[in-house]
């Protein structure tokens, strides 16, 4: 029976080889960009009748925290949270709809609405998460983020 020698060479080439392909699979495994797709379902141009008046520009914090309950009872070590941080604008204006205008002989009266909010917007870009929880029990879901920010247009 013979017996397998390895040389000084040979186990020099071999980890050389073993290091190249480890290094080659990291480099692939981190320069792997995300694809994103998108595609119009449905287009539809439509007829806004209203005048912005006045554009309000703030930045808002939303602060999330839920617990897992039973009944009324809190369970413990259930606590999600966030904390986001974003820039909006409120804009305030007249529907034009409300507008009534009256002819008479020698003049002509325009009666306007009372203003109202017309748009809330948040920048999807601006969004920083400061603070977030990483409980395996009661997970983070997008739907919590969607949801908080839905909230928030509603408040403002």
């Amino acid at each position: 029976m013979s017996k397998f020698k390895l040389t000084k060479i040979t186990l020099f080439l071999l980890i050389t080889n073993l290091v190249l392909i480890g290094y080659i699979s990291i480099i692939k495994i981190k320069t792997n960009v995300p694809l994103y797709t998108s595609s119009n379902i449905f287009e539809k141009i439509v007829q806004i009748k209203d005048i912005s008046l006045v554009q309000y520009n703030y930045t808002g914090i939303i602060s999330f925290k839920n617990n897992l309950t039973f009944g009324d009872v809190s369970l413990p070590l259930t606590s999600k949270h966030f904390l986001i941080k974003y820039n909006g604008y409120v804009k305030a204006g007249i529907d034009m709809n409300g507008v009534k205008i009256d002819v008479y002989k020698d003049k002509v009266e325009i009666t306007l609405p009372e203003p109202k909010i017309i748009d809330v917007y948040i920048d999807e870009k601006s969004i920083e998460v400061y603070d977030q929880s990483m409980n395996i029990l009661n997970p983070l879901k997008m739907e919590d983020y969607n949801n908080a920010i839905i909230e928030e247009k509603k408040e403002n």
